[in-house]
């Protein structure tokens, strides 16, 4: 494997009522859509409602791809990928925990 370097550069908000700022960060950064990913766990425990709730009140337009399991296949990343393409989304959102960073 060849050496290499990259940087993310990163904010993070953490404290009570930090997911209510979501809609201004997403504002700031010029997102009008968003791609939301998750699983089927947090949208059964009402996470995802709750977030998705909070951008679209916000006016900002969100398409959801839920279907990520623990040690996601090709497949479910191919697909995921070709969602978010089509969609035209500006942002991700990612909720959960190392399998959505896929």
């Amino acid at each position: 494997m060849k050496d290499f370097n990259f940087k993310i550069p990163q904010n993070i908000e953490f404290g009570v009522g930090s997911l209510n700022k979501l809609p201004e960060i997403l504002k700031n950064n010029n997102s009008e859509h968003v791609f939301l990913i998750s699983d089927r766990g947090l949208e059964s425990i009402g996470v995802v409602k709750k977030v998705l709730d909070i951008i679209e009140t916000a006016g900002i337009q969100c398409t959801s791809y839920l279907d990520v399991l623990p040690n996601p296949t090709i497949d479910i990343v191919n697909e995921a990928a070709s969602l978010y393409q089509q969609c035209g989304a500006t942002s991700v959102v990612a909720l959960g925990g190392g399998s959505l960073l896929m």
